[in-house]
């Protein structure tokens, strides 16, 4: 409502005034996410200003209680790994019909890293074989480009856990495993998957 756009409006004048660290709180209250922990390390990606969606409610056109609200928030270890757990990037598959989402989003890190990890999933992922559907670009101080493919059925599968489904292959990774509202009604789960980058 209005109050949600207040939020997004001041945090985008927070923005242009180089208040990055409030214009962040600023977006996740009008999304509905956690502000970020204080605590948290500067290795953990600060995601506040690229949030869209909450992890609860309806954000990707389903009803609204098949979400992600069970995921441990904050931050979290989960598959051996620190993750700062908050919010949504969701991003669209570029379908005209289906824009809710935008198709790409720039992440500003302006660190340096021996290895990226990537908490992700897909939605309606149902393929099993080996499909891109997106993909990470790094760019890098030099001006190098690396481009890392997420190929489903190999980094990603669909985010909810099929009763049909092949077992998961080996070196991809569940991060998180759990019910909502809805797949607790068929006795399925939701999950979230961990994809490693070592920078050579």
């Amino acid at each position: 409502g209005l109050w949600k756009q207040a939020l997004l409006g001041r945090s985008k004048v927070h923005l242009r005034l180089g208040r990055r660290s409030a214009a962040g709180e600023d977006r996740c209250r009008a999304l509905g996410c956690p502000v970020r922990d204080a605590r948290a390390r500067p290795q953990l990606l600060d995601l506040s200003l690229c949030y869209n969606a909450s992890l609860h409610g309806n954000w990707h056109g389903d009803i609204a209680d098949n979400d992600l609200s069970q995921v441990p928030t904050g931050l979290q270890t989960l598959a051996g790994v620190e993750f700062d757990v908050r919010g949504l990037v969701q991003l669209d598959s570029g379908n005209p019909r289906e824009q809710r989402f935008p198709v790409a989003t720039n992440i500003m890190a302006g660190l340096k890293w021996q290895r990226l990890h990537f908490l992700h999933a897909s939605v309606w992922g149902t393929e099993t074989n080996l499909v891109p559907i997106g993909c990470y670009v790094l760019h890098f101080a030099d001006g190098r480009i690396h481009t890392l493919p997420i190929v489903l059925g190999r980094d990603v599968r669909d985010w909810w856990k099929s009763r049909t489904e092949r077992p998961i292959p080996e070196g991809m990774v569940v991060a998180w495993e759990g019910p909502n509202a809805k797949s607790q009604r068929t006795g399925q789960t939701v999950r979230l998957f961990k994809s490693t980058w070592d920078n050579p």
